[in-house]
């Protein structure tokens, strides 16, 4: 492959062909040598974000999405990946900031939603994850993923009730994962319903029969 000539564009579109052949240490040098002729190209500290998020170069990811940040604050998808990042360094306050941001921007992100609720149940925030699942899926109802984690908020809220109607929307949309079931089959033990947590037991053995917990609460 022949090297660029020194303008910004060519190595960017290099680090971008590296960065598509699985490359990110290549890459980053090319969107490095970008940012040294043109320290206001937006795409180049993205593109440098991303390689250095896959090297799991969490501080440097960080920097760069907050410079193409600062350059273009109204792209709603950087807020997103910055919140990735964070959440993936173990920054869990600061994700959660990035998230709501990028869903001030864009409102209709799913994924944002469920981002969010996953970093507010890390931080035991569960009535705030409740309420970013439930947004989360008036956009995409079919995401079962949306419904497990509204039962898994309501489960430590001790809501019953409400922890058994989302894991039984959760296994209408995915009736493979074991997961659910069990889950499903505690919170019905807990409303007593004898009969319906077996039935929810043996489904999720049938899916997965290395469910010790499921056994042990099934006998």
């Amino acid at each position: 492959m022949l090297a660029p000539s020194e303008t910004a564009e060519e190595y960017l579109e290099l680090g971008n062909i590296l960065l598509s052949q699985n490359q990110p240490e290549k890459a980053l040098i090319c969107y490095r040598r970008t940012i040294d002729l043109n320290s206001s190209f937006c795409e180049a500290y993205y593109k440098l974000a991303e390689a250095a998020s896959e090297l799991q170069e969490w501080d440097e990811a960080i920097v760069n999405y907050q410079k193409a940040i600062q350059l273009q604050p109204d792209m709603s998808e950087l807020y997103y990946k910055l919140g990735n990042v964070l959440q993936s360094s173990g920054r869990a306050v600061k994700a959660v900031a990035a998230y709501r941001a990028s869903i001030d921007l864009n409102p209709n992100s799913f994924w944002c939603y469920y981002n969010l609720g996953s970093v507010l149940m890390k931080l035991e925030r569960w009535q705030e994850a409740i309420v970013a699942y439930r947004t989360g899926a008036e956009i995409n109802p079919d995401f079962s993923w949306f419904f497990y984690g509204i039962g898994e908020a309501c489960r430590h809220l001790a809501k019953w009730s409400e922890a058994a109607t989302a894991y039984q929307q959760a296994v209408e949309l995915d009736p493979n994962y074991a997961g659910s079931f069990h889950n499903l089959g505690d919170v019905l033990f807990q409303l007593e319903k004898w009969s319906e947590a077996q039935t929810a037991y043996r489904r999720a053995i049938a899916l997965d029969p290395e469910l010790f917990w499921s056994h042990y609460n099934l006998a």
